[in-house]
């Protein structure tokens, strides 16, 4: 579904463009799974119990994000001028990205953070061989 609202808002849908989304999505896939296995390492869940703690955590979520989401209709709803608040708030992060965007060096972040990652979880670390 995520995949066809992308390719919906651009007319051309190029085929190197749904191959790219679709192995960014599998790519967060992979990365949800990763923090599972943390999250199950870190905690000490039972092999037999993974299962039913994943689906009471995903009916959790979608019951948080159904709350949060009547909340702010609610609240929208009941005072207007709460959007005003919200726009404000926007341009000033729209305005405070664009400055540090253009000053921002991305690679020394990402090249800190992954050493900082691997450092931290190296025990967690499976490497698969190549070719």
């Amino acid at each position: 579904m995520a995949i066809t609202n992308h390719i919906a808002c651009d007319d051309l849908a190029k085929p190197e463009r749904i191959l790219a989304i679709a192995v960014k999505y599998h790519r967060l896939s992979l990365d949800n799974l990763f923090a599972f296995y943390l999250v199950f390492k870190y905690f000490k869940v039972p092999l037999g119990s993974q299962n039913r703690v994943l689906q009471w955590g995903v009916v959790g979520a979608i019951v948080m994000r159904a709350l949060m989401v009547g909340a702010g209709a609610l609240v929208v709803s009941k005072f207007h001028k709460v959007l005003l608040l919200f726009a404000v708030i926007l341009l000033y992060v729209g305005k405070i990205s664009t400055h540090l965007r253009q000053s921002f060096n991305h690679r020394s972040l990402w090249s800190s953070l992954s050493a900082k990652l691997t450092e931290r979880f190296r025990d967690c670390i499976v490497f698969l061989p190549s070719g």
